[in-house]
């Protein structure tokens, strides 16, 4: 292993960060042995050239080594957050549209997947609303 060692960093290589999990292989047994074999490394200038790479594991179903998979230009995903302003509840409107978007309601479905519902519709309309009677609150 130190051979292995001294020859990566002779090369100049680092190794890819894996993102969804944390092993890689198994020998499924009742009480499994977990661990990370599976490795991908790559050199500076590669890391130059693919600065959004992303790598993960797929499933490993018909194997104890889980396949991985590198995607070279990941576009970075990021999604705003929800702000709620406390002065919204004293402006003309806000309740209505509360009320408005809180009563639609799924069929067939658990509390929780109805409160999430309700939830993301609330929070869409209030960001609507906010951009039309507000603007940025920040500026």
């Amino acid at each position: 292993m130190r051979c292995f060692e001294h020859f990566l960093g002779a090369v100049a290589v680092e190794e890819l960060h894996l993102n969804s999990c944390l092993f890689t292989w198994t020998n499924e047994r009742l009480h499994p042995t977990l661990e990370c074999i599976d490795r991908a490394f790559a050199s500076v200038d590669w890391l130059e050239l693919y600065p959004n790479h992303h790598m993960r594991a797929l499933s490993s179903d018909c194997s104890n080594h889980a396949p991985l998979l590198l995607c070279m230009d990941v576009v970075p995903w990021v999604r705003k957050h929800f702000r709620f302003e406390s002065f919204w509840t004293k402006l003309p409107g806000f309740l209505d549209v509360v009320a408005s978007t809180w009563e639609p309601t799924l069929l067939h479905a658990d509390m929780f997947r109805i409160m999430d519902y309700k939830l993301m519709n609330v929070t869409r309309a209030l960001k609507s609303w906010s951009m039309r009677n507000i603007g940025s609150v920040r500026l």
